[in-house]
């Protein structure tokens, strides 16, 4: 460890003009060599940088760079929404899980996982070693162990912030070729600049005491009417998936495998609701590839817990292994939903938002899934009211995330609608029953006008 041990400037001297350099996600973007690396803008040319998912803004976000830096994301946060408008400084690349190596037809896997197995420069967070010689990718794994084991030079930024958990959150100190220790607290929350022009239309707000009584009645509505004592749940990102954990006090056995879960799941742990006995698969573990959204003392419950495993994101979202779940209930939010049960969470028209994150994964799984059930919870109107979620049909170049065969559960604030199965005549009127009471009159004239259908 100590031989390998440089200063962040050596460090990232190891980037050569043209080469791949892949940062690992969320969490585990090391802060302090991507600085590093953003400081030799001038002296570099046609340098990839992979950033998949990041909330920090460094120089490659910035116009002027694109001599120096080609930046490809697979997810957008606010921070990214300028660089793409922009159309030279950042390609989209509309890609989320990848297979493992050994499930590729040979060549398959160049450039097929944005920069997983070809990248020259691999940079991630971890922990310092442990007695064994064992360093730890703290509350998210995604794919940084495969893409250390693939990745011609390795470089792992050391800080004490990071956490230790189970499952396939370890590497050892001779898969890395340099150290670079960082002995500064990390922030809770690492935060960019706003964004220039052209803000979300649903971008972060304030909730007012509307929404919050929205979101609560969603919440109890799904632990009540679809969650089940035993069931195994995946819960999306987002403001009205976060508060169904609230409501799970009275379910008894309930297990986690998803991508990632929020914080309250790790409550549910210590007070005993989350146990997993009735697992399919991993019984008795909360599995996951990351953890990010939980608070410190979450994590503090989480370290070296047996209970609680990270692991590799081509697992946790593998169609094999959410299918050989039983009883999977997958929950995710969407921007809008179509009469005809068509989900989008990525675009408003062609205007991208987001991604697809682990939705249409576990959304598919969940259906065949044995006793599976897949749900999407959004509130009935944005804007503050003006615009209805619930759409006739959608803008020209809206991205599809889920195709309609798959809508299932669909819930607002104005109850459930039951999609699998039914007609579609049956399908928009439960899905006119739980628009915004404003806009029902008008959803039922252009359900006449575009579908034939009389309501």
């Amino acid at each position: 460890y100590k031989r390998k041990l440089v200063s962040a400037e050596e460090a990232v001297k190891v980037v050569k003009s043209g080469d791949k350099v892949l940062i690992a996600w969320l969490s585990g973007a090391p802060v302090t060599l991507c600085q590093a690396l953003s400081k030799r803008k001038d002296e570099l040319e046609n340098v990839t940088i992979n950033e998949t998912i990041a909330w920090v803004h460094f120089a490659w976000h910035e116009p002027g760079t694109e001599k120096a830096f080609k930046l490809i994301k697979c997810h957008l946060v606010g921070v990214d929404h300028d660089a793409l408008e922009d159309g030279r400084r950042m390609e989209f690349v509309p890609w989320y899980t990848w297979h493992p190596r050994d499930q590729m037809a040979p060549g398959d896997e160049v450039g097929g996982a944005v920069g997983v197995y070809d990248a020259d420069v691999f940079m991630v967070l971890i922990t310092a070693p442990d007695k064994n010689g064992f360093c730890s990718f703290g509350d998210v794994v995604w794919a940084s162990k495969t893409a250390s084991r693939h990745a011609k030079i390795v470089i792992g930024e050391v800080n004490e912030s990071p956490i230790r958990t189970y499952g396939d959150n370890y590497i050892h100190v001779s898969e890395i070729d340099y150290f670079v220790e960082n002995k500064s607290a990390m922030p809770e929350t690492i935060s960019a600049p706003p964004r220039t022009h052209h803000a979300s239309s649903h971008a972060a707000k304030g909730r007012t005491d509307a929404e919050t009584a929205s979101i609560e009645v969603i919440g109890e509505t799904v632990a009540t009417d679809i969650i089940r004592d035993g069931d195994t749940l995946e819960m999306g990102v987002g403001m009205v998936s976060s508060a169904i954990p609230a409501y799970l006090y009275n379910k008894h056995d309930i297990g986690i495998h998803s991508e990632g879960y929020p914080g309250a799941i790790v409550d549910l742990v210590r007070d005993g609701i989350v146990t997993g006995k009735r697992k399919t698969l991993n019984p008795g573990k909360v599995v996951a590839t990351t953890m990010f959204r939980a608070s410190p003392e979450q994590k503090v419950y989480a370290n070296e817990n047996p209970v609680f495993e990270l692991r590799d994101v081509s697992y946790t979202n593998s169609f094999r292994v959410i299918i050989a779940h039983d009883n999977l209930v997958a929950i995710n939010t969407a921007l809008s939903v179509d009469l005809t049960g068509q989900i989008a969470s990525e675009s408003i028209g062609p205007r991208l938002v987001g991604a697809s994150g682990g939705q249409t994964d576990f959304q598919i799984g969940a259906h065949h899934s044995r006793g599976g059930r897949g749900v999407t919870v959004l509130l009935s109107t944005a804007k503050e009211g003006k615009l209805s979620r619930i759409v006739p049909g959608f803008e020209p170049g809206t991205i599809v995330t889920i195709p309609r065969p798959y809508a299932d559960y669909i819930v607002t604030e104005y109850g459930m609608a039951r999609l699998r199965g039914k007609s579609l005549r049956e399908r928009i009127n439960e899905l006119i029953a739980i628009a915004h009471p404003d806009f029902r009159a008008e959803l039922r004239n252009e359900a006449k006008r575009l579908y034939g259908i009389w309501m």
